[in-house]
Formats: C-alpha cells, sequence, structure tokens
C-alpha cells in the first residue's frame, strides 16, 4: 500500500488505493512501486484562516514558555508574502506570537 509524507508536518499516512500498482504507473511513473510520496495529511489540508481556532502542534522555532505545545488560540492575523507565511495567535491568555505552518494545525474535535 502506498504512504505519503506531509510536507507541511511531515506525518506519514498510509493511502487507500484499491489498485496501488496501477495508482503507482499513473500517478508516479518517474517512481519505483512502493516509494513514498508527497502528500498533505488530513490535519494540514483544511486551509487557515483569520478568526480560525488552532493549536500549536510543535515548536520548529523558539517561543515562548507560554506557547507550548497543545495551547489554544485563534488566528489574528496573517502575514503573506513570496517568502512565505506567518500566522500571528492570539492565545487565550492574553499573548500574542508568530507561528509557521507546519507549527500550527486545527483543533480536533475533542480539544
Amino acid at each position: 500500500m502506498p504512504y505519503s509524507k506531509c510536507p507541511i508536518c511531515g506525518a506519514v499516512s498510509h493511502l487507500n488505493v484499491p489498485d496501488p500498482a496501477t495508482w503507482y504507473c499513473e500517478r508516479y511513473p518517474d517512481l519505483p512501486f512502493g516509494s513514498i510520496v508527497s502528500g498533505v495529511c488530513f490535519f494540514c489540508f483544511p486551509e487557515i484562516t483569520s478568526g480560525m481556532r488552532v493549536v500549536v502542534r510543535s515548536h520548529s522555532t523558539k517561543h515562548p514558555a507560554w506557547a507550548r505545545i497543545g495551547a489554544i488560540g485563534t488566528v489574528a492575523n496573517i502575514i503573506s508574502s513570496n517568502d512565505g507565511t506567518l500566522f500571528e495567535i492570539h492565545f487565550d491568555n492574553g499573548h500574542d506570537e508568530y507561528f509557521v505552518r507546519g507549527e500550527i494545525r486545527r483543533p480536533h474535535d475533542n480539544e
């Protein structure tokens, strides 16, 4: 069965493909059968927009202790340029911090 690696967060996911050999031939003819492919995961797929609730999933840069992994906040601002996008998160504790997309995700239903 094929596996994909998310280019945003790095999660590896199993892909439910009925005929893997045909799938590889049609979509990735230059890759050997069984190679890992790039694919956005379930938690990175939805676009994050201003006003959306998000959870800190990881730190790829240094952040204050109050911006810990698992902290929940609201997207206050999105700053985009040719170099990438930063998300300003307003946390429930009143603080703000900037994150890249791979550091945040939408919350699960039980969060």
